[in-house]
């Protein structure tokens, strides 16, 4: 195992993500047609709304939802290209995991490549028969989306790290926007990003990615904005629903205490 190239090492990971995923293929969740729903409203011109008129944001995958209605705005089938790129999400999340476990062996183990291989092997085989992983890589939502973002601003990161190289941290800002503007709590990766981006600037570095990052602040400000303005609320629903953080948890307690009596308060 130890002697297999990389290409055949991410083949056979490939191969194992592919096979276990096979019974899920049939399956899409309620979850993903309220996002085609959104997109379909959108696409149909009757706004980023699940029924027409109602402005409430019942989705928490924005940048996906979007996506998918300019596929509906195209022709294109939204289910069959929701499945569709879910899974070649996997493969690529697959693809990025190999080089990420490729930094970490190397740099643990620089002078036994077989010890390396074999690690680089046993990781990828584990990797490409994670359950999570396969049992959403064709259910049509933004979750292997979001984890190819977030693994993909990873790598530029460390490669622009590695290479010194502004024009790879800009890739990593890149994705993490994208990774944010795709799932609500994809804002912390973004923060750290910019927050190293920053920081890297004060220390002498190149000037392009503190642009980039302060771009890409404003752009995820900008889309806070617009949604505030279209909901009221940068919060998406479901969060209120589930757990997530929102101060309109505090909405019951404080008309509680507005029933309270006022006597008993002041005792």
């Amino acid at each position: 195992m130890s002697r297999m190239p990389r290409s055949a090492i991410l083949a056979l990971s490939i191969a194992l993500l592919v096979a276990l995923s096979t019974p899920f293929w049939n399956w899409i969740p309620d979850d993903a047609y309220i996002s085609f729903q959104y997109a379909r409203s959108l696409a149909e011109g009757d706004g980023l709304v699940f029924n027409p008129g109602e402005r409430v944001e019942g989705f928490s995958n924005l940048l996906w939802t979007l996506l998918l209605a300019l596929a509906a705005r195209l022709g294109v089938n939204i289910e069959i290209i929701a499945r569709a790129a879910s899974l070649i999400a996997a493969v690529l999340s697959v693809w990025l995991g190999l080089i990420l476990i490729d930094r970490v062996t190397g740099r643990a183990q620089p002078a036994n490549g077989n010890v390396t291989r074999g690690v680089l092997a046993l990781s990828m085989i584990a990797w490409g028969t994670f359950f999570p992983l396969a049992f959403y890589a064709t259910a049509g939502l933004e979750t292997t989306f979001y984890l190819f973002l977030l693994m993909l601003g990873a790598v530029c990161h460390i490669e622009a790290i590695r290479r010194s190289e502004a024009v790879l941290h800009v890739a990593a800002l890149s994705a993490f926007l994208a990774a944010a503007l795709t799932r609500p709590e994809g804002i912390v990766f973004l923060v750290l990003n910019v927050t190293f981006t920053l920081a890297g600037r004060r220390r002498g570095g190149p000037t392009a990615p503190a642009i980039a990052a302060v771009a890409a602040i404003a752009v995820y400000a900008v889309v806070m904005i617009i949604k505030q303005q279209y909901y009221g609320d940068i919060v998406p629903n479901t969060y209120f629903a589930k757990p997530g953080a929102s101060f309109h948890y505090l909405d019951p307690l404080a008309r509680g205490l507005g029933h309270y009596p006022r006597r008993r308060l002041r005792r």
